[in-house]
């Protein structure tokens, strides 16, 4: 009994130390779930700052689960050891091992967090790069909006150019009409000397020929065919001075009506462009002609782009694939596709892609031609792209209508030359 009782004695200090050891363990679980939780937390916050981490942050969850799966299997692990009691030797045996595997883990976790800060350093020298690359497209991009208003300023007068040149063409006109009756006046008045001249020439040898004749009536009859030969020659200069500016004047005519644009022809592009459209499938397409006489197709942005975004939807692309169908038998014509937007500024992180409608605009309409260009069948050189924000509205914007009716897109074809 008293071997017993000392051997049990012995057993009780053994198991006291395997207690200790198992709540050593758990110490160093809780430890290590501790650092996995951080570790999954810093993964969280790099899977935010880059999307080319996507690949790695990946692993490194696929990793986690790992880990968590280990974790699962230590815990039951432990359970095992506290209800089995007698066999906690073997038990913290395998424990210590799950440790070991643990660390090593962690090891890798650390290593995976090491190169995924890396690239996210990488990241952001990226980053200023590309807000650099922003800084001068914006720069251009308002120099292009200049360029563009004073393009808008000089187009912005053709009516009353049209105007003018109309009336300069009923003056010219009226000129040529005065110039044809003067030339025609002059040719008459040239005929009548003639035939005075016959007369004269006709009596003059009349008169020589009458030796009796009074010698100072012929002379004064030979002085008065000089006069009328001379008149005659003035006559033929003025009536070949009035057909010159006849043929000038014609001829200016001819070119001013060559720079007065064909109203005709623009109305006759929408009606094809309206035909086309329609056989394309799109029923009721807003189209119209503008001051330059381009045609403008009418486009709201809600049927190509989802809110926010600039790159075409599902629905965008079927609209698109449409529009591009139609627009085939014009391939020749100067083809621009315009971005417009609301007068709502843009906000929240979508700040960080589109700074302003400037930027959105000009993405909407960029992606619109680049993917019509890659549907084929155009030449690249007639595709352009503009954004214009929310400085060309057509409704007011301080409705939901009105603010629905300019975010649009425009696909703006001009006439052939």
């Amino acid at each position: 009994n008293c071997e017993l009782t000392a051997k049990i004695g012995e057993l009780e200090a053994s198991g006291g130390d395997l207690g200790a050891q198992l709540g050593d363990a758990n110490a160093k679980i809780g430890e290590l779930e501790g650092a996995n939780g951080e570790l999954t937390a810093k993964i969280g916050e790099l899977e935010a700052s880059g999307g080319d981490l996507g690949a790695q942050l990946g692993d490194a969850n696929a990793k986690i689960g790992e880990l968590e799966g280990a974790n699962g299997e230590l815990t039951a692990k432990i359970g095992e050891l506290e209800a089995a009691g007698g066999d906690l030797g073997a038990q913290l045996g395998d424990a210590n091992a799950k440790i070991g595997e643990l660390e090593g883990a962690n090891g890798e976790l650390t290593a995976k967090v090491g190169e995924l800060e890396a690239a996210g350093g990488d990241l952001g020298t990226q980053l200023g790069d590309a807000n650099a690359k922003i800084g001068e497209l914006e720069g251009a991009n308002g120099d292009l909006t200049a360029k563009v208003e004073e393009l808008e300023a000089a187009g912005g007068d053709l009516g009353a150019q049209l105007g003018d040149a109309n009336a300069k063409l009923a003056d010219m006109q009226a000129q040529l009409d005065a110039s044809n009756n003067a030339a025609a006046s002059a040719q008459s008045e040239a005929d009548s000397i003639k035939g005075q001249i016959a007369d004269l020439e006709a009596q003059l040898a009349a008169a020589q020929g009458d030796a009796t004749a009074n010698q100072d009536e012929a002379n004064a009859k030979a002085q008065m065919a000089q006069d009328l030969e001379a008149q005659l020659a003035d006559a033929n200069n003025t009536a070949s001075q009035q057909s010159q500016l006849a043929a000038k004047l014609a001829e200016d005519l001819a070119a001013l009506q060559n720079q007065v644009p064909d109203q005709s022809s623009a109305e006759s592009l929408r009606d094809q462009l309206i035909s086309a459209l329609e056989a394309s499938g799109i029923d009721g397409p807003q189209v119209e002609v503008r001051p330059d006489n381009s045609v403008g197709i009418n486009l709201r942005s809600e049927s190509l782009f989802n809110s926010g975004r600039a790159r075409l939807s599902g629905q965008g692309r079927d609209l698109m694939n449409q529009v591009a169908s139609a627009l085939n038998g014009f391939s020749s014509n100067p083809i621009r596709i315009e971005g417009h937007t609301d007068s709502i500024p843009v906000s929240g992180s979508l700040q960080q892609v589109f700074p302003s409608n400037w930027e959105l605009s000009v993405a909407r309409a960029a992606n619109a031609v680049s993917y019509i260009q890659s549907l084929g069948g155009f030449d690249p050189t007639n595709l352009s792209a503009s954004g214009f924000g929310e400085f060309r509205p057509v409704a007011t914007n301080d409705s939901r209508e009105g603010r629905a009716l300019n975010r649009r897109i425009e696909v703006v074809v001009a006439p052939t030359n």
